[in-house]
Formats: structure tokens, sequence, C-alpha cells
């Protein structure tokens, strides 16, 4: 059975959505996008989703509808009668012109899968990885948002299977490591929680955002600072963070083992004092 979206705030079948209507996104990459959770009928960080989404349409050149609220989407969301489910909101410029773009009116898509474990639990497993030997991240106004341009990152993660890693350190330019695939990362160097800052280029994540907030509410040090891969492989403790699967440990790097008592500790603390 084919799955049904909300399209402009209309149920249907994905493939009644007219394709004239997407051409921008699938032409240009010209859209955003959200990746969230539905648990148990609450979706977390809504707020914190619909902000950067609005920020990142604006990023992009495009207008912002002013009924597009935090309130506005969780009815919209209701319509899909969510209990727990992935959710991924997609904004896409409206049709016209090429790289210069005719308009700046947008279209909205919402689409969920099913969600595989509960929102934000710890891991059965750890990762293992490795650096991504010539993919490099550019650092702009742009790169902070969730884009459809997502072609390093499927390279990136082609050389992951290939090696047998289950994700993969991309650097910039400036050969810091930015982020991984899908996900931020963080490092507990001491007795300071440490990830690349969003001049990286890497995503300002939600999670990340979130993980930020609650560690500095515990009296925890964190900083934003530069990160090489040999300050990655020298540190204590390492993970990965994104939305939707929230705190992932990494447990190897090439031949350096990792412990994860530490992260698994914060880990399990913010999963109870926000789900």
């Amino acid at each position: 059975m084919e799955p049904i979206v909300l399209f402009d705030g209309k149920l249907m079948p994905y493939s009644d959505i007219p394709a004239s209507l997407l051409e921008r996104a699938w032409l240009y990459g010209d859209r955003l996008f959200e990746s969230m959770v539905c648990f148990e009928g609450k979706i977390p960080f809504l707020s914190n989703h619909i902000n950067r989404l609005h920020a990142g349409v604006k990023a992009q050149g495009m207008l912002w509808p002013d009924h597009w609220n935090v309130e506005f989407w969780m009815d919209e969301f209701q319509k899909l009668e969510l209990e727990n489910a992935r959710i991924r909101l997609l904004v896409v410029r409206a049709a016209g012109g090429y790289y210069q773009a005719s308009q700046k009116g947008v279209h909205s898509l919402v689409q969920v899968s099913p969600l595989t474990a509960p929102a934000w639990s710890w891991p059965d497993r750890g990762l293992e990885m490795g650096l991504a030997a010539d993919i490099r991240i550019p650092a702009d106004r742009i790169g902070r948002y969730k884009t459809h341009n997502a072609s390093r990152y499927v390279v990136a993660m082609e050389e992951a299977r290939e090696q047998g890693w289950d994700d993969v350190f991309i650097q910039n330019i400036q050969n810091e490591v930015a982020e991984a695939s899908s996900s931020n990362v963080f490092c507990w160097i001491e007795n300071t929680l440490i990830t690349p800052p969003l001049e990286s280029g890497c995503v300002a994540g939600v999670a990340r955002e979130i993980i930020c907030a609650f560690a500095q509410s515990q009296g925890l040090v964190v900083r934003e600072n530069p990160l090489t891969f040999a300050m990655v492989l020298q540190s204590d403790e390492c993970f990965l963070c994104n939305a939707v699967q929230g705190i992932r440990p990494v447990v190897r790097i090439g031949q350096r083992s990792f412990p994860s008592n530490r992260t698994q500790a914060f880990a399990e603390a913010l999963r109870a004092h926000y789900f």
C-alpha cells in the first residue's frame, strides 16, 4: 500500500502530488527538511525544529508563511494520527526559474515512517568509525541547515560501507572534524564536553543544541572548539547525536577502543529529563 503524505495540508498518496510542484526540489535541491520523532503522541523539541527550519528557509531566500508557527504544525501533524513515528518535514520552493528562482513561495510535504526503537534509547551496540579520506565540508551560511545537497554524505557513507564502518567522521577544508554523515560529534576530553563550532561547517543540530543546554544545566563544562581527528582519537570518550536516534557512543576508531560509561550515564540522565 502506497504511503500517505501530507502535502500543503492535504492528505494524499505521494504519487498524487503533481511532479511540476516539486520541480525545483529535484532539479536544484532547492528544499530544506527537518527530521524528528513522535513518541507516544508527542513530538519532542518541535519548537527547536520549526525555528531552525524557519531560519533555513530565510537563509535560502524563500518566504516563510506567517501562519507557520509551532501551533500550526502541531495541528498539521495531528492529521496523520501519529503515535510513534519518524517524521520528515520538507519545505520546497515553488516551481519556476533556473539557478535564479522566479518565486519565493513554498510548498510543504510531511512524510512518516515507523519508529523502530523508543526515542533516544541507549543502543545495543556502539559505533565503529573511521575518517573520510577526501570528502570535505564547506563552511558557509547554508551548511548549518538541513538541505538536500547531500552528495558528500552519500559518498562518505559509501566509503564507510567499503571499510566496514558504521559511520564516518567528515572534515572541513581546514582538516578539522566537522560532523559525521547524519550526526553531530561530541568528545569528552578530561572534564570538558567538546563539540565543533557551527563555523566548522557542521549542521546546527537540534540534538546538539539540547545536549549543550542540558550539560550546562548539570554544571558540566561545554566548549564549542575546533576538533582535529588526532584530538578525537585522544579523547576519553566520543559520541554522535541526532534528533531521531539521540546519543550513540563511538566504541572503536581503527585500533583504538573507547569506553562509553560516562556517555551512557549522561544519555540516560538526558532521556529521563526530556522523555
